[in-house]
């Protein structure tokens, strides 16, 4: 049989902006090779989420979005992201009894408001060492694993010999500019006031070390933004299930990704040193995929990239790394991959809009080339896809598509 190549790319959709002629960022980027597949295949939408879900899908992307374009129904149950990083980041996690927790390291200022949820985007390793020094001065009673993931995210596992329950919200309010929330039980049930507890009780004591830090008062001088607290979200004690693929390769950067792998049985191939620096993984990301190019017929590829310049409102760095994936990955696949015999599919798990600087519910961009009958579009990008053959598809339904094809 010939290759299946599935690629996620995180934050993909977008809006019409002026500073890019009233164009997408997909549609303003030079991409001739994902034009060059979009010519030779199919053109449709994905729809992951609910279009009134605002307030979910703000909170819930990658982790709805990723567990549904593996082929599951993201709305049957609520599965919660913390779960999913702690898998990924390799923490020990006791599904059923532990608390997962997503955190971002953050600047809330006197006022209360959470005025950057990423604190300046701080590096690998100032996270590091910041998180580091909170598990070494908290004073915390209860047991308790933290662990840096990535940059500002860390994952925080709460233990007890009580039962924890997850019904809960953490102190993240999504939007920067708005008060830092208190954490509460969404459920009066005991176990959920157990745990919105204990992670309060945390998220308080992690705030009077980040406070006398003296590294984050030298950060404090340099970069403007220090580490004044931890924010919480996605806070959760079920992992999801997913369907299981075998033989299946994965090529992941960022802890979610990691973790949807691993839930659905695929084959890890991680990038190491992980920079956020779109070029910098990119190219770590290709070199990876020639590498095992020939050991593997099935790979998933989660590209990182476009969400973050989503999320900064940056539609300018959002088309030039959308511009630098065609030139580099999908130029690789193009020298690859026959329409013939090869399946070839680009989407995204949820839209990063840069007017917005946060995840959408609306539909995004599917393009599947080979074995299937051409559209007569000559670019892929949203208004191309709104007008495609595939028409509006269900997340959980493309994956199921895409193997029909491959074994045609």
């Amino acid at each position: 049989m010939g290759k299946l190549v599935y690629v996620i790319i995180d934050g993909l959709g977008d809006e019409p902006v002026s500073l890019l002629k009233d164009k997408t960022p997909l549609e303003a980027a030079e991409t001739p090779n994902l034009d060059y597949f979009a010519q030779k295949g199919a053109l449709g939408l994905v729809q992951n989420f609910r279009i009134d879900h605002k307030e979910f899908i703000a909170e819930n992307g990658s982790n709805f979005g990723g567990i549904s374009l593996l082929g599951q129904n993201p709305r049957d149950t609520n599965w919660k992201r913390g779960p999913l990083e702690s898998l990924g980041a390799g923490v020990n996690f006791r599904e059923g009894k532990d608390l997962a927790i997503r955190c971002n390291l953050a600047f809330v200022n006197l006022k209360g408001e959470v005025e950057n949820r990423r604190a300046g985007r701080i590096s690998n390793e100032d996270g590091h060492t910041i998180i580091e020094e909170i598990k070494e001065k908290i004073k915390y009673s209860g047991d308790f694993e933290l662990k840096h993931t990535l940059r500002h995210r860390a994952v925080l596992i709460l233990k007890s010999s009580q039962p924890l329950g997850e019904e809960i919200r953490g102190s993240d309010p999504i939007e920067e500019g708005e008060h830092m929330r208190h954490v509460l039980p969404t459920n009066r049930a005991e176990e959920n006031v157990r745990s919105a507890n204990m992670l309060r009780s945390f998220e308080e004591r992690a705030h009077e070390v980040l406070r006398q830090s003296k590294s984050n008062n030298d950060r404090r001088s340099k970069a403007g933004y220090p580490v004044t607290h931890l924010i919480t979200r996605g806070a959760g004690t079920k992992l999801p299930e997913l369907p299981v693929y075998d033989n299946v390769a994965a090529i992941c950067t960022s802890p979610v990704e990691f973790g949807l792998a691993k839930a659905a049985g695929m084959t890890i191939l991680g990038i190491e040193n992980v920079t956020e620096e779109y070029e910098k993984d990119i190219e770590k990301t290709v070199a990876l995929l020639k590498d095992q190019w020939g050991a593997h017929e099935k790979f998933v590829i989660f590209i990182k990239g476009p969400d973050t310049y989503g999320h900064e409102g940056n539609s300018m760095k959002k088309k030039n790394c959308i511009e630098y994936l065609d030139k580099t990955l999908f130029a690789f696949l193009k020298t690859q991959l026959s329409a013939q015999s090869d399946v070839l599919c680009v989407t995204s798990d949820h839209a990063t809009p840069t007017k917005l600087m946060r995840h959408a519910a609306e539909p995004i961009p599917l393009l599947i080339c080979g074995k299937i009958k051409p559209d007569t579009m000559s670019n892929f990008a949203e208004k191309y896809c709104e007008r495609g053959s595939l028409g509006l598809i269900q997340g959980y339904d493309v994956i199921k598509k895409l193997y029909q094809l491959y074994r045609q």
